[in-house]
């Protein structure tokens, strides 16, 4: 989830920690965020955290609970509203494409669940 960072400035802005201070303070300073597992796949534990419509307590208990009480990292990365119009995945072998998918979320979500 942190080898796209590569990228620079194509990379979202993103935090990776387990201190539910600095996350927090991450998510107030962006307003809204997308949470996401660092040893999870396939969508699993993702959520996008709005600092503006959800109560800053339950942001904080979403952050601890990720981080299972602030004992492993995740990572935290700027929400980009664009995702609405779904995101395409690229798989390279010996630097040729090899696949290529589109996912798109369901209308109203901001998660793509593959399942």
């Amino acid at each position: 989830k942190w080898a796209p960072a590569a990228l620079g400035p194509l990379f979202p802005r993103s935090l990776v920690s387990s201190s539910v201070d600095r996350l927090t303070e991450f998510v107030i300073r962006e307003k809204k965020a997308v949470l996401k597992p660092l040893f999870l796949a396939q969508s699993r534990g993702v959520e996008v955290l709005d600092a503006e419509a959800m109560p800053l307590s339950v942001v904080r208990e979403k952050l601890r609970s990720a981080s299972e009480r602030e004992s492993i990292p995740v990572i935290v990365q700027q929400f980009l509203p664009g995702i609405a119009r779904g995101e395409t995945r690229l798989w390279y072998v010996d630097g040729k494409l090899l696949a290529a998918i589109r996912k798109i979320p369901k209308a109203g979500e901001s998660v793509i669940d593959m399942d």
